[in-house]
């Protein structure tokens, strides 16, 4: 089950994602810092978290290939 032994999962994902932690905690820092979600002061760190996220291949053509 996905619940089963959650504490070891998170504590895993961070320990080997730490970059996705870092990237996050700065754009969520950039978006407290402003209202306009998409403009033009916001709208580089969205995109490069997209980036960093690899989100286009985890919801692109390569979806269907990953399995968790």
């Amino acid at each position: 089950m996905i619940l089963t032994k959650a504490r070891e999962k998170i504590d895993r994902f961070n320990n080997l994602g730490v970059h996705y932690n870092i990237v996050a905690d700065y754009v969520y820092e950039r978006r407290r810092l402003t209202t306009e979600f998409f403009g033009p002061d916001y709208l580089p760190y969205l995109v490069a978290a997209l980036i960093s996220f690899d989100m286009e291949r985890m919801m692109g053509k390569g979806a269907e290939k990953n399995t968790i």
